[in-house]
């Protein structure tokens, strides 16, 4: 296995999202792969900072029970990076505790070998929304409606 430090910035940022979860997630782990003044964005979040986003991503993480990351393609071009990927996830409280699969993409930017923004690119519905009794009723009820 190649020792950390040799990895590539997109090979550290993979491992990163291929190993975390609810027993692994702290500012070390995070710190092989962001900056210290990392800017994290998703349709949830904007967030500045090493700590908030170690915070994040432990309450994240504290309820889902597996999460999986594939990475399908990564594009560059000078000191930026998108790539995309396939989560599956599961939460307890989430589409009855069965599997969620999210489509999206990262886009990163980096700065001294480490990233240093990261903006997530996913239908929020699809992560969330459209797997909560309520709101799952009436997004697929507007899909439909709007496939017609």
């Amino acid at each position: 296995m190649t020792p950390p430090q040799l990895l590539s910035v997109p090979e550290r940022f993979q491992a990163l999202y291929k190993s975390m979860d609810r027993d692994n997630v702290n500012r070390e782990a995070l710190l092989r792969c962001y900056h210290p003044d990392i800017e994290f964005i998703d349709p949830f979040h904007h967030i500045c900072g090493i700590s908030d986003l170690t915070d994040y991503f432990v309450g994240l993480y504290e309820n889902v029970s597996a999460i999986d990351f594939q990475f399908l393609q990564q594009w560059h071009s000078g000191d930026s990076l998108v790539m995309s990927w396939q989560m599956q996830y599961i939460h307890p409280r989430i589409n009855r505790g069965r599997p969620v699969l999210v489509d999206g993409l990262s886009e990163l930017r980096i700065k001294d070998d480490a990233i240093i923004y990261h903006r997530d690119y996913f239908d929020a519905g699809q992560m969330l929304y459209q797997h909560l009794p309520l709101f799952g009723r009436m997004i697929r009820w507007l899909k439909r409606r709007m496939a017609a």
